[in-house]
C-alpha cells in the first residue's frame, strides 16, 4: 500500500512568515494516509481545507482528503476512468484539472479532465464529468499560465522494447 505524507499547513504558514536564509533543520509534524494506488501529484483547494492525491496503478482516481486543525482524513476516491497523474486548482478554486491517461486496453479518457470541486467533496458520480480536453497520446503534468489562458502539457513517451526497436 502507498502513502502520502502530509505536512501541517499552519506549519507552512508559519514557515512562510520566516526570513528566508533559514540555517537549523526543520522537523514539521507528519502525518501519512494510505492510499490504494500510487500518488503522482498533490494539490490542495484554495481554502487549504481540501488536498487532491492523483492516483494509478492499483488504484485509479484522485484521492480526496480533508484537513482539519492537527489532522487529515482520506474521505474517497473519484475515479477518473484512468491513471491519474498532474493535477492543480483554478484559481477560482470551482475546478480540479488532473491528467489521465486510460488503463488496459482501453483508449479513453485521455488528456485534461475538469473536474467539479464541490461535486467531488460531496461524493457526487458525475464530478468527473464536467469535461475533458483531449491532448496527446500520454498525457503526463501539465500547467496553466499565470492568467489561466494557456494549458501547457508534456508527455510520456513510454521507451519501446527491443523487439520494437529492431534489437535482438
Amino acid at each position: 500500500m502507498k502513502c502520502l505524507t502530509l505536512v501541517s499547513a499552519s506549519f507552512l504558514a508559519a514557515l512562510a512568515s520566516v526570513s528566508s536564509a533559514l540555517s537549523q533543520p526543520i522537523n514539521p509534524p507528519q502525518q501519512q494516509i494510505a492510499l490504494a494506488g500510487s500518488p503522482f501529484a498533490v494539490t490542495t483547494s484554495t481554502d487549504g481545507r481540501w488536498v487532491f492525491a492523483s492516483l494509478s496503478g492499483t488504484a485509479n482516481g484522485i484521492a480526496i482528503i480533508k484537513q482539519s486543525q492537527g489532522s487529515a482524513t482520506l474521505v474517497g476516491v473519484l475515479p477518473t476512468g484512468g491513471g491519474t497523474f498532474g493535477l492543480t486548482v483554478t484559481r477560482d478554486g470551482r475546478y480540479l484539472l488532473d491528467t489521465v491517461q486510460p488503463t488496459g486496453t482501453a483508449t479513453s479518457p485521455q488528456g485534461v479532465q475538469f473536474i467539479d470541486i464541490h461535486k467531488a467533496i460531496a461524493g457526487e458520480a458525475d464530478a468527473a464529468t464536467v469535461g475533458t480536453f483531449s491532448a496527446g497520446q500520454f498525457p503526463r503534468q501539465w500547467a496553466l499560465s499565470p492568467d489561466h489562458e494557456l494549458l501547457y502539457l508534456t508527455e510520456y513517451f513510454p521507451r519501446p522494447s527491443s523487439d520494437q526497436r529492431g534489437e535482438p
